[in-house]
């Protein structure tokens, strides 16, 4: 299964699992980075280091039981020099405060391994490209609400 997670077939996970693969965590104060690029996105505290790294489009269960669609990063955030393995998901079609509650973040689709930008603002361009991906591969694979 963890060959299956870090090679980013999620389809084969889910067979062997009988059910999605996701990550559960609850929602910690971050840097704030996020939201002063425009894309605030919730900072979930892990357990373990999960077997997959990059940048995904995902599913996320709120706390009310509603799943959004998302875009999520797990790794080290090299651009503003990180060090820990984070896993950080930005929400489509939410607002609202989640600080402290638990989430499961299902990865749906991968987009792109996690990398390092020269600046702030090729990181926040890239963002908003890989922001746009998961919204149309979600919108395509699951018919969620991604707006």
């Amino acid at each position: 299964i963890r060959h299956l997670l870090k090679s980013h077939d999620f389809d084969g996970a889910q067979r062997l699992l009988g059910r999605p693969y996701a990550l559960c965590g609850r929602v910690i104060y971050g840097q704030q980075l996020g939201r002063k690029i425009g894309f605030p996105t919730a900072n979930i505290a892990l357990s373990n280091s999960p077997p997959v790294r990059g940048v995904f489009g995902c599913t996320v269960t709120l706390p009310d039981e509603q799943v959004v669609g998302g875009v999520a990063n797990i790794g080290s955030r090299p651009t503003v020099s990180g060090q820990q393995v984070r896993l950080e998901v930005h929400l489509h079609a939410f607002t609202g405060e989640l600080y402290g509650q638990m989430l499961t973040v299902t990865p749906r689709v991968f987009i792109r391994a996690e990398q390092k930008f020269d600046s702030l603002e090729a990181l926040t361009e890239q963002i908003r490209i890989d922001n746009d991906m998961a919204r149309q591969l979600l919108g395509s694979l699951t018919g969620f609400e991604t707006e």
